[in-house]
């Protein structure tokens, strides 16, 4: 729980304290920290709060929760600078850092963000083509597009998918990433009862 504390606050979160002694957090300031956007706030369509929004604060718990899977993320390894990225793809000194960039410009690509550093995904990098972005990733994205912010699609490709027989989205992209498509849509799509 200290950790927890330490963390927000270094991130510019003042603690909130409630009526009982718990702490919480104004739940807009943490979002703004952890650099989480207005559609994960907000709903995708801006006017219906989605369960992020309908409570006015986070609690320690949950605070500590984005804070532990965010640090799971990271520590995955699975993180390359902009300039890790130039260097493996053998790009030239003059556009060093344009090809990233302009990846992630152009939806072939997403990034997370930390402590003022985008970090892009190895795993979407297909060293066959010259560490370019994977074929299918900018699918998976246009399907996640107002749906799930970068730490979201983060989230979901770290993690197991039971449509995927029990693997994560991540090992799978570059050898069948029309399976990965396939687990995107469904995702959105969510449990259509009949």
């Amino acid at each position: 729980m200290l950790v927890v504390l330490r963390e927000l606050k270094a991130l510019g979160v003042k603690p909130v304290f409630g009526d009982e002694g718990a702490t919480l957090f104004r739940r807009s300031e943490v979002l703004r920290s952890l650099n989480l956007d207005w559609n994960m706030a907000h709903g995708a369509s801006g006017d219906k709060p989605n369960e992020l929004s309908s409570v006015g604060t986070l609690t320690r718990t949950e605070g500590r929760m984005v804070a532990k899977a965010r640090k799971t993320v990271l520590e995955s390894g699975d993180w390359l600078t902009t300039a890790q990225i130039a260097r493996m793809a053998g790009f030239g000194d003059s556009n060093l850092r344009s090809h990233p960039n302009k990846w992630k410009n152009d939806e072939q690509i997403f990034t997370v963000r930390h402590r003022g550093v985008d970090y892009f995904p190895r795993y979407a990098l297909d060293g066959s083509i010259g560490c370019r972005p994977a074929k299918g990733l900018a699918s998976v994205l246009s399907v996640f597009h107002g749906r799930k912010d970068d730490w979201g699609i983060a989230y979901w490709f770290a993690s197991v998918n039971s449509f995927l027989g029990g693997k994560r989205p991540q090992d799978l992209l570059l050898d069948q990433p029309d399976r990965v498509i396939a687990a995107a849509e469904d995702e959105v799509t969510g449990v259509v009862h009949g």
